[in-house]
């Protein structure tokens, strides 16, 4: 609650609804309202410019939707463990989607068929998933880490 909270009152760099199709470098993004990763282009590169220790975090008012088959794509460096998706309210996955980085909502994740987060994914009241989703740790955490399946 308390990493929720602190990600909830930080302020950066405005960004729209729709971020299908955005490349974004390392920053704090906030948006008011919802988020959007839209079949039409669902796609979010995010850039770190060569520097490992990059953060990025994504600050939403309420929710993010992510469309069928859309995908977060690391570049230059940026690893899964530096990114940060603050969601007042809660996520929602399409089938075959992938997130990565660190998921915290106000209430609920839930999870479409096949569904995958490479990351963790930390919700208030729930997290459902659909048949064969998962959430798994960043490959850069120890060898023994192993992925979580939520079996619908």
């Amino acid at each position: 609650l308390a990493a929720w909270m602190t990600g909830r009152a930080m302020t950066g760099n405005p960004m729209l609804a729709e971020v299908g199709g955005e490349m974004f470098g390392p920053g704090v993004y906030v948006h008011g309202s919802a988020l959007n990763i839209a079949l039409t282009n669902p796609m979010v590169t995010l850039d770190a410019g060569g520097d490992p220790d990059a953060v990025f975090i994504f600050n939403a008012g309420t929710t993010l939707t992510t469309s069928a088959g859309s995908e977060i794509v690391l570049l230059n460096e940026a690893k899964a463990d530096n990114v940060f998706w603050v969601l007042g309210t809660a996520l929602t996955m399409g089938a075959d989607s992938i997130l990565v980085g660190n998921v915290l909502t106000g209430t609920a994740i839930t999870m479409g068929t096949k569904a995958k987060i490479m990351g963790r994914a930390i919700a208030q009241t729930t997290l459902t998933c659909e048949t064969a989703c998962a959430v798994e740790l960043p490959s850069s955490q120890p060898s023994e880490s192993t992925a979580r399946f939520c079996e619908g």
